[in-house]
């Protein structure tokens, strides 16, 4: 699942630049924002989840979003 993440991650680098956007993650997240529901992040390991996503150099996800997946990670999936 990780590697879903890193391509539409990758995706959305080369698109903001093709249009000519500053690499921010305000723009990141425009560019993705019909992407990110659909991934099925609580398919990834705990620890890919905040090294790749959480603690990636853009981070994208809302502060809901990572509040939402870390508690899944903690409450319903605590050995993952």
């Amino acid at each position: 699942m990780v590697n879903i993440w890193r391509i539409h991650f990758r995706w959305g680098q080369a698109e903001i630049r093709r249009q000519g956007m500053p690499r921010t993650e305000k723009y990141l997240r425009a560019v993705l924002e019909d992407v990110v529901p659909l991934i099925r992040f609580p398919l990834m390991q705990k620890n890919e989840f905040y090294v790749k996503v959480i603690h990636d150099e853009l981070r994208i996800l809302t502060s809901e979003e990572k509040e939402e997946m870390s508690y899944y990670f903690k409450v319903a999936q605590p050995d993952r």
